[in-house]
């Protein structure tokens, strides 16, 4: 299996990124003295309040441009890679056949860098339901709480993907390579595994309720929710 390897496109985005984290991060640690430059009668307690105010006020704008650059990424991939496809799915297939990857540059790149948890505040989640990502090449991908509802991930490879706590609701994964994913708690109400490979995935205290697991390919060394009975390999 090949592993995913930054492109021209992924590392403009991820250069772009570091170059505003930076700029922030000199902000809070330099601009607060600048805002609360010396005034007459300000003593250094009131000072020291000063430049703390400033941080904060500077800490919460960082915050909020991490929360809308994180929008931003997750909406530019929906908007690009809908599914059901925008374009004849012939189409579609046809130009991903020629791409290193499985996908666009540009999306892959998006992915690359929400996968790096560098724009993701707090608890949220990464809002990717109704994607195509067929065939994409997203091998450890680190995206836990990510809702892929509705999208279809066919033939993908997610090996060794963090994908704990991740929605996976009616999501289709025909064939997809989920091995040694981390899928704890992952929600697959609905979903079509059929064929996917689950080798030493770990699968505990997933919500497997209505999910086809038929064809699943695991061994011993998956690891199924309390009580759930291993699906039977296929003949």
């Amino acid at each position: 299996m090949r592993t995913w390897r930054p492109t021209a496109a992924e590392t403009a985005v991820l250069l772009a990124c570091i170059i505003l984290a930076g700029v922030l991060a000199l902000c809070v640690v330099s601009g607060p003295a600048w805002l609360a430059r010396p005034e007459p009668g300000l003593t250094a307690a009131e000072r020291l309040s000063a430049e703390n105010d400033a941080r904060s006020t500077l800490l919460q704008g960082l915050v909020g441009l991490l929360a809308l650059a994180h929008a931003l990424l997750t909406a530019f991939v929906r908007q690009h890679a809908p599914w059901p496809p925008s374009k004849p799915d012939s189409e579609v297939l046809a130009e991903r056949a020629r791409l290193q990857g499985g996908l666009p540059d540009d999306i892959g790149a998006a992915i690359t860098v929400l996968g790096r948890q560098k724009m993701i505040v707090g608890d949220a989640e990464s809002e990717l339901e109704r994607v195509d990502l067929r065939g994409a090449e997203l091998q450890g991908l680190n995206l836990p709480k990510v809702c892929f509802a509705h999208a279809n991930l066919d033939d993908a490879n997610l090996i060794e993907a963090n994908l704990a706590n991740a929605a996976f609701v009616e999501t289709t994964l025909r064939n997809t390579n989920l091995s040694k994913a981390n899928l704890r708690e992952a929600d697959f109400t609905g979903a079509l595994l059929d064929g996917a490979i689950l080798r030493g995935a770990d699968l505990s205290n997933a919500k497997l309720r209505g999910t086809d697991l038929a064809g699943v390919i695991a061994d011993k060394t998956t690891k199924w929710p309390d009580g759930f009975p291993s699906p039977q390999p296929p003949t």
